[in-house]
């Protein structure tokens, strides 16, 4: 007959043996640090009903998991906060934004951003990484992030074709900027098509329903994003349709292209596009007027910059000296390679590159790898996904600003995902995992 076991007793247990009230008191510091980032990336930064579908869905998945390890992981398993994954480029990012709010042109709104974005992203990432080693998860965090979109699509195109978006209550009038959060879907679109040629969804009803996800959020992009995003996600998916089914490849082009010639402004900015052809500074006029500023804060700033977050050239001390605002309002550079360096110098760019990269070859090598190595099934769509995903935002980035709080945590929080699942493969010859006794 088994013995009755105390509270204190399974807790000790679960720390790995420890029996000290000083080892139990590390544990559970070290866990409140991953409890914190579960909340944290969550915690007022919702500032639309869209949003919120996509950051809750994810923030449930997080804190289910983090009561589901309390209660099922296995005795003596030990408590280890794993955060080596690429850790290097993630401090330079981080230390380098440090400074940068130091030396701010206007200290008190960069400090604030500070706060509210790079620290959340890397908590985001950590969560994700520390929480995802069990496939289980991994499968959830994937439907999770489904349905979230799924439900952030159809609110957005509801909203489109109502010309009002909804924030805390209040009508905040023509829907084109709020729906600007259809970014989500250049991540989104890869990782779904992923999961849905990988054998992700079971049977026949998940796969539909994954399938009318994926043209809901290709509707929404049609309707509200710009050609350049629009042309990466279509390359994106394209290439993984092409990497094992050709036909979707073509199913997806000629879907893709129907939704877009079924929206009239969309064919007006299509014809526009085709007769400013001939004459590239016409097509990109008002992105090199603002990447020159962007040059020149740069050059002035190479080590510092100005001071982060993705809206400091809309403070006044910042407008005083470079009027990139007074520009049509252009609240960044409209260039990722541009505007981080110049919120946080060239060092902060660097690092994010680093990350960014590393997670890439990282990705790379363990989908070449052989044997029990190479991740499967769910976590192969994942890491192929996110793989997709990551590397359509860094095209996107060429023309666009994508590090900023309202996409850029859920992409370091995909990477964590994404970044389990590769870490858990299991290796050649280590047999099957036994799951710990449940409790």
């Amino acid at each position: 007959m088994t013995e009755p076991v105390s509270p204190l007793q399974s807790a000790r247990r679960r720390a790995g043996g420890l029996a000290s009230v000083g080892g139990l008191a590390r544990t559970g510091a070290a866990w409140g640090v991953v409890g914190l980032a579960v909340i944290i990336p969550f915690y007022r930064h919702t500032k639309s009903l869209e949003e919120l579908f996509v950051y809750g869905s994810v923030g449930v998945v997080l804190l289910t998991a983090l009561v589901g390890w309390l209660r099922d992981a296995p005795e003596g398993a030990g408590v280890r906060i794993r955060g080596g994954v690429l850790i290097w480029p993630i401090a330079l990012a981080v230390a380098t934004a440090a400074v940068s709010v130091v030396f701010s042109m206007a200290r008190d709104a960069s400090a604030a951003e500070f706060r509210k974005q790079i620290l959340s992203f890397v908590m985001a990432y950590l969560a994700a990484l520390n929480l995802m080693t069990d496939e289980r998860w991994r499968r959830r965090a994937f439907w999770a992030f489904f349905l979230g979109g799924l439900a952030a699509a159809g609110f957005g195109i509801v909203a489109y074709y109502t010309e009002t978006a909804v924030d805390a209550g209040r009508a905040l009038g023509p829907a084109q900027s709020y729906t600007r959060s259809a970014m989500y879907f250049i991540l989104w679109t890869p990782l779904m098509l992923a999961g849905l040629l990988e054998g992700a969804p079971a049977n026949r009803w998940p796969r539909a329903l994954v399938l009318i996800g994926i043209a809901m959020g290709w509707w929404l992009v049609v309707l509200t994003q710009t050609r350049g995003a629009m042309a990466v996600i279509l390359l994106s998916t394209l290439a993984l349709a092409a990497h094992r089914h050709w036909r979707w490849g073509a199913g997806l082009l000629i879907v893709s292209l129907l939704l877009a010639a079924s929206v009239p402004s969309f064919r007006g900015r299509c014809l526009t596009t085709v007769r400013n052809l001939s004459d590239p500074n016409a097509l990109l006029s008002d992105r090199l007027k603002l990447w020159r500023m962007a040059r020149e804060v740069i050059a002035e700033h190479p080590l510092a910059g100005i001071g982060y977050g993705s809206e400091i050239f809309q403070q006044k001390a910042v407008r005083a000296r470079y009027p990139m605002f007074n520009y049509k309002y252009q609240p960044h550079a409209h260039s990722f390679y541009l505007q981080a360096p110049c919120e946080s110098g060239v060092l902060h760019l660097a690092g994010l590159l680093a990350f960014f990269a590393g997670f890439l070859v990282l990705a790379a090598r363990g989908l070449g790898a052989s044997g029990g190595r190479r991740p499967a099934g769910i976590d192969r769509a994942i890491v192929v996904g996110v793989f997709a995903g990551v590397a359509s935002m860094l095209v996107y980035g060429v023309v666009g600003h994508f590090h900023e709080r309202r996409v850029a945590m859920m992409m370091w929080y995909l990477i964590g995902l994404a970044c389990a699942a590769l870490t858990s493969a299991r290796p050649p010859d280590s047999g099957p995992r036994v799951a710990g006794p449940r409790r």
